[in-house]
C-alpha cells in the first residue's frame, strides 16, 4: 500500500515538473541567477512536449478570461446606456477637452526624447535610415564592449541610426509585427483590430506570456524577432512591450558568472539585448514603437520596472525610435500604481487585481496611445500626379478677365 502511494506521489511530481517546467526554471533563475538543472532535459522532445502543452493550456485560459471580460464589459455598457439620460452639449465639450488633453500628454515625453536625440548623435548619422553609424550616447557608454551571447555578435551599444519619422507612415501592403509578454497580448489585439478595420493593414502578434529578455530558454526574443523580420520585406513597424518578467538576475554565459539585478554589469547586458532588438529592425528600415512598462502594485517590482524603463528610453533615444509611456496613457503619474482612470466621464478600472496586467479598458487606452503615432497614406499614382499638374497649369493660364475669380479660388484652397 505504501509502495503504491509512493509511486503515485513520484509520478504526480514528475508530471507537475513536466507541465510547469517553465515556472520552475524562471523561479530557479530568479533565485540563484543561473539556469535550472531541469534545462538539461530540454534536448529531449518528450520533455519539451510538457512545456508546449502547458503553454496551450495557459493560452486557452487567457482566451476564456478575455472573452468573459469582453462580454461582461459589453453587457455592462449596454445596461448602463439604457439608464443614462441624454447628455448635454456641455458634457460633450468636457469630453472633447479631456480627449485633447490626453492626446498631448501621451506623446509629449516621447517627442521631447526624440528632439533631444535628433540634436545629438543623429546629426552625425548617414541619410540612409538602414545604415548604422558608430556613435554612443554618454548615458550608454558603460555598456560598450560587453559581449552578450543572447544579444548577438555585435557590440550594439556602439551604434546609432537616423531619427525615424514621427508619426510613422504606413502604406497599402505594409505589415506590422507585434511582440512582447502577456501584457502585450491584450494591447496587441486592439492594435491589430484598429489597423485592419481602418487601414486594411496586415499584422502579426508573436506575444507570449511569461517571456522577456532574461530567459532565452523560455523564448529567445532576440533570435525570434530577427528571424521573423527576415522572412518578409513588408514589415514596416515593430511594436514591442515587455519587461514585467525581467525582474531578476541573469547568467553571463560568456564569463560564466551570475549577475544580480540592477548592477551596472547586469544593466549593460540587458541594454545590449534591448539594442539588439532595435538593431534588427532599424537595419532593415523598420520603425519601432517601444511601449514602456506601467507602474506596478508591488513596490519592489515597481522600482525594478522604473530601471528597465530608463534602459528602454536610453536605447530608443540612441537608436532613433519611439517610446510610448503607458503611465500617461493610463492617466497615472510616473511613480505610483493607479488601478483606474476617467474614461467616458466615468471612473473605470484599468488594471487587474494582480497589480500587473490590464483590464480591457486599460488595454484600449494603451492601444490608442500607440495608434496616435501611426498614420496611413495611399500610394500616389502617376495619373494623379499628372492631373494635379494639369489643373495647376489651367489655373495659371486663365484669361485676364477671370483674374479676380482666380485669386478668390486660391484663397479658398489655402
Amino acid at each position: 500500500m505504501i509502495k503504491k502511494i509512493l509511486i503515485s506521489f513520484l509520478a504526480s511530481l514528475v508530471i507537475l515538473f513536466w507541465l510547469f517546467q517553465t515556472s520552475i526554471n524562471n523561479y530557479w533563475l530568479s533565485l540563484y541567477n543561473q539556469p535550472s538543472p531541469l534545462t538539461k532535459l530540454d534536448k529531449y522532445p518528450a520533455w519539451q512536449w510538457g512545456k508546449e502543452f502547458n503553454d496551450k493550456l495557459l493560452l486557452g485560459k487567457d482566451y476564456l478570461i478575455n472573452l468573459y471580460s469582453e462580454y461582461s464589459n459589453q453587457l455592462t455598457t449596454t445596461f448602463n446606456s439604457h439608464l443614462e439620460q441624454v447628455k448635454t452639449e456641455d458634457d460633450h465639450q468636457v469630453l472633447a477637452d479631456n480627449s485633447d488633453t490626453n492626446n498631448v500628454d501621451v506623446t509629449s515625453t516621447s517627442e521631447s526624447i526624440h528632439e533631444q536625440a535628433q540634436t545629438t548623435s543623429h546629426n552625425s548619422a548617414s541619410n540612409d535610415p538602414k545604415t548604422p553609424v558608430l556613435f554612443t550616447m554618454p548615458m550608454n557608454e558603460f555598456a560598450i564592449g560587453i559581449k552578450d551571447k543572447v544579444a548577438g555578435d555585435l557590440d550594439y551599444a556602439s551604434y546609432t541610426f537616423t531619427q525615424q519619422a514621427n508619426p510613422i507612415v504606413l502604406h497599402p501592403g505594409d505589415e506590422v509585427l507585434i511582440a512582447g509578454d502577456s501584457m502585450q497580448q491584450g494591447v496587441g489585439r486592439h492594435i491589430r483590430a484598429y489597423l485592419s478595420a481602418n487601414y486594411k493593414i496586415q499584422s502579426k502578434d508573436l506575444s507570449k506570456q511569461s517571456t522577456g529578455l532574461l530567459n532565452p530558454a523560455n523564448l529567445d526574443w532576440n533570435k525570434t524577432i530577427s528571424q521573423e523580420l527576415a522572412q518578409s520585406n513588408n514589415y514596416k513597424l515593430l511594436i514591442m512591450m515587455l519587461g514585467a518578467n525581467d525582474s531578476y538576475g541573469l547568467y553571463d554565459s560568456v564569463n560564466h558568472k551570475a549577475l544580480a539585478f540592477g548592477t551596472k554589469e547586469w544593466q549593460a547586458h540587458y541594454l545590449q539585448r534591448v539594442m539588439s532588438v532595435l538593431y534588427q529592425a532599424r537595419s532593415r528600415g523598420i520603425a519601432v514603437i517601444w511601449i514602456l512598462v506601467p507602474n506596478m502594485k508591488s513596490p519592489d517590482l515597481n522600482q525594478k520596472m522604473h530601471l528597465l524603463n530608463q534602459l528602454f528610453r536610453n536605447a530608443s533615444q540612441q537608436y532613433g525610435t519611439l517610446t510610448v509611456d503607458a503611465n500617461q496613457a493610463l492617466q497615472a503619474n510616473d511613480q505610483d500604481f493607479t488601478p483606474s482612470a476617467i474614461v467616458d466621464n466615468k471612473l473605470r478600472k484599468t488594471r487587474s487585481d494582480d497589480g500587473v496586467h490590464f483590464t480591457i479598458t486599460g488595454e484600449k487606452l494603451i492601444a490608442s496611445a500607440v495608434e496616435k503615432n501611426i498614420v496611413f497614406r495611399e500610394n500616389k499614382t502617376k495619373s494623379s500626379q499628372v492631373n494635379t499638374k494639369f489643373d495647376l497649369t489651367q489655373l495659371l493660364t486663365l484669361p485676364r478677365l477671370a483674374k479676380p475669380n482666380y485669386r478668390f479660388s486660391l484663397k479658398q484652397q489655402n
